[in-house]
């Protein structure tokens, strides 16, 4: 069984978190979810990580802030760990627009917005975890506070 790293950044504004919109390339169905992927080899450790993930997929520069969440994913190949990562802007009080400019082709991402929590959009969300009160009430948990989302089989 293959195991994997995953990261994903949190950037909250306004009330509002960012989404990516991905394609999935052997539907061509499309699915919400937070910025993100798998680490790499490259990445110094799961912080310089996520801001490279949250970077490629958004344009977005981020500063890593603290892991607010742990979740698991497993399926007959594969045990995946994701890491969600609070993001703050890099500079100021406000992050930069989003921007599609640096998305690799592989990547497959279709679109960007800020959504809240009662206007998410219409299709798929990647997580069943963006449903739960228990993400939306650890964002506000205290530093140092890690919340475990859960298991996700697909066995």
């Amino acid at each position: 069984m293959n195991h994997r790293i995953r990261v994903v950044g949190i950037l909250r504004q306004n009330n509002e978190i960012l989404l990516v919109e991905q394609e999935k390339p052997r539907t061509g169905d499309r699915i919400w979810g937070m910025p993100g992927g798998g680490l790499e080899p490259t990445d110094e450790d799961i912080y310089r990580g996520v801001e490279r993930e949250v970077f490629e997929e958004t344009g977005v520069r981020v500063r890593a802030g603290q892991i607010r969440f742990v979740s698991e994913y497993t399926n007959t190949r594969m045990m995946q760990v994701t890491i969600w990562i609070e993001c703050h802007p890099f500079e100021g009080d406000m992050f930069t627009e989003p921007t599609m400019a640096y998305v690799r082709e592989d990547d497959y991402i279709r679109d960007l917005g800020w959504w809240s929590r009662d206007a998410f959009p219409p299709h798929y969300l990647r997580s069943s975890a963006l449903k739960k009160d228990e993400f939306w009430d650890g964002l506000d948990l205290p530093e140092g506070v890690v919340t475990y989302l859960g298991k996700t089989r697909d066995i």
